[in-house]
């Protein structure tokens, strides 16, 4: 971190970021998805601060945290913020000029003394852009004093590094300009190792106030993004994003944006900021994948996800994740858990219905992780255990969403079924023990909680049967490993 006066040193990279009809032997019954609320608030000593650069001469506004409450409420009618007071900046004066650098920690200096000079900010863009320098000016009122306030996009090009882009976010506060700061993008030999990059200027959450949209990223061999939402507070901004981790932590999925996976540009400001629902609000609505490459890894299959973040009242909290259609068989089964999750259980008896039904779904080999893309016609076989463990898994993850929902006739429908169909000495099998286990505690204890006690039991003590087959020893380490929480997660 650097003790002189910043500029908010970014760099831009454009990265990449229901089958036929079923048989009727199982039951679907919709169910209302309820997005996942923020757990936990700050602690008593308060929010987690941002990175922030102190300078003398200049007093640095604070960059603090949101303090969402403890449970997310439902979102009552938009608040409009009373505009503040307009704040005094620097007199004009005619004749202040600036020199343009493209050594970005020089001219980041410069910028700031021109407008404390009394220079005009409309005038930055016409006289810093040079050949090797290209400025644009995203201006617009962030403080919600009715001031504007100064935004720029400066790229540079040096030789050896290509182009780097700055993003300059100066606001008038105490009769000055002051300049915000966070960690420059790490350039080693040419090579990105992470950066900032600005995403948008517009009100997401309807108050009047513009909010700053920009995300941090790690790019090497392979990238991984987190995303912030700041708004101005009155003395500094504060995160607007809340996730399990806390304030301003919301992690995309690994390589942004689709460009690297041929999906298109990156997205407009308005496409990645809708108002999806009509109420007034803006979502963040973000789509990343795996980076798909010659060189084999063993990650497994890549699929483009798609995360929506909305506006609770007090913080953006995600409200779903939703991936491309599943393409293989375990990936059905495993869609079908991340919505039994998030209590949409509709959804989950569609996937499991997939994973057990779907004819188009393609099987699994561990060995396809180490085929290039490119000798796509290598891929190897699938092995022949892993139709029949997904059917009786699907079928055994059946029986507990039925469970949950209280349809007894589905419940002893489908228990039958899975005994039935699937037989003693099976790759499936054990799907039928742990079902049986699941079973013994539902109907001696009386509720789903006391069966999935003696499910989660049954599966630590046979983990190399139930739980090993299912995790990233399988379909590699983008897939988490299953814990026995897992494997029946209703308490």
């Amino acid at each position: 971190m650097r003790d002189k006066v910043p500029v908010v040193l970014v760099l831009f990279v454009l990265t990449a970021a229901c089958g036929p009809a079923l048989p009727t032997e199982q039951l679907s019954q919709p169910a209302t998805a309820m997005p996942p609320a923020p757990k936990g608030a700050c602690p008593a000593s308060g929010c987690v601060r941002v990175n922030q650069v102190s300078t003398p001469g200049y007093p640095t506004p604070s960059l603090t945290a949101a303090r969402p409450p403890e449970n997310s409420p439902t979102l009552g009618p938009l608040i409009t913020r009373t505009p503040s007071p307009p704040e005094t900046c620097p007199e004009r004066r005619d004749g202040v000029s600036i020199e343009p650098s493209n050594d970005l920690e020089v001219l980041e200096s410069r910028i700031l003394e021109f407008l404390n000079s009394g220079g005009a900010p409309d005038q930055l863009a016409v006289q810093l852009s040079t050949s090797y320098l290209v400025v644009e000016d995203h201006s617009a009122d962030v403080t919600g004093d009715r001031v504007q306030d100064v935004v720029l996009e400066v790229s540079a090009t040096r030789p050896g590094r290509g182009w780097v882009t700055a993003v300059a976010i100066l606001v008038c506060h105490d009769a000055v300009f002051q300049s915000l700061a966070y960690q420059a993008p790490e350039i080693v030999v040419g090579t990105i190792k992470d950066d900032v990059a600005l995403q948008g200027v517009l009100d997401m959450n309807g108050n009047g106030v513009r909010d700053i949209m920009y995300s941090r990223g790690f790019y090497d061999r392979y990238s991984a993004t987190t995303f912030f939402v700041l708004e101005w507070d009155g003395q500094g901004f504060q995160q607007l994003v809340w996730t399990e981790e806390g304030p301003g932590a919301l992690m995309l999925a690994l390589a942004y944006v689709g460009y690297q996976q041929g999906r298109g540009p990156t997205p407009q400001p308005e496409a990645m900021f809708p108002d999806t629902d009509g109420n007034g609000t803006r979502e963040i609505v973000l789509a990343g994948g795996l980076p798909r490459e010659d060189e084999p890894i063993p990650m497994g299959h890549a699929r483009l996800r798609t995360d929506t973040w909305s506006w609770n009242g007090h913080a953006f909290t995600l409200r779903s994740s939703e991936f491309e259609p599943p393409i293989y068989r375990f990936q059905a089964a495993r869609d079908g858990d991340a919505a039994t999750l998030r209590g949409d259980y509709g959804k989950a008896l569609d996937f499991y219905q997939q994973a057990v039904f779907d004819e188009e779904l393609l099987g699994w080999n561990p060995e396809v992780m180490y085929v290039p893309e490119d000798e796509w016609y290598a891929t190897p076989l699938p092995i022949p255990e892993e139709r029949p463990r997904l059917n009786a898994y699907g079928r055994y993850r059946i029986l507990l969403v039925h469970a949950v929902q209280g349809t007894t006739d589905a419940v002893d429908v489908v228990y039958r079924s899975l005994k039935e169909k699937i037989q003693p000495g099976s790759a499936g099998y054990p799907y039928v023990s742990l079902a049986d286990a699941f079973w013994e505690g539902l109907q001696t204890g009386g509720t789903v909680a006391a069966g999935c006690e003696r499910a989660r039991a049954y599966a630590a003590e046979h983990s190399e049967e139930v739980l090993v087959p299912l995790g990233s020893s399988m379909y590699g380490y983008f897939y988490d490993d299953y814990a026995p929480e897992d494997i029946c997660p209703f308490e």
